[in-house]
C-alpha cells in the first residue's frame, strides 16, 4: 500500500512521476501488462487520434499537464507555463 502511495503522490506533484513509476512497474511487472492491455482496449475503442491527440489538447485546455507521446522513445509534457520534450533510451 505505501510504494502505490508514494507513486500516486509523486504523480500528483507532478515531480518525479516517471521515475516512481518506472520503478513500480519494475517491482510489479503484472501492474505493467493489466495497464498496456488496458491502454490498447481504449485506443481500440475511441482510436489512436483521441487517445494520442484530442485527450491531451483537453487535459491542456483544462490546465493539466498533458504528456504527447511522439514514439516510444520520444515524449512532450506540456503545461500552462511550460513545455519539456524528453528523449528516454533503455539499454
Amino acid at each position: 500500500m505505501l510504494p502505490e502511495a508514494l507513486v500516486i503522490l509523486a504523480c500528483l506533484k507532478t515531480n518525479g512521476c516517471i521515475q516512481a513509476s518506472n520503478n513500480y512497474y519494475a517491482l510489479h511487472p503484472e501492474i505493467k501488462t493489466a495497464l498496456e492491455e488496458k491502454e490498447t482496449n481504449i485506443k481500440n475503442y475511441a482510436g489512436p487520434y483521441v487517445v494520442g491527440v484530442i485527450t491531451p489538447l483537453v487535459y491542456l485546455a483544462t490546465g493539466s499537464t498533458a504528456n504527447l507521446f511522439i514514439d516510444e522513445n520520444f515524449s512532450v509534457q506540456t503545461s500552462q507555463t511550460k513545455v519539456l520534450a524528453s528523449f528516454r533510451k533503455d539499454f
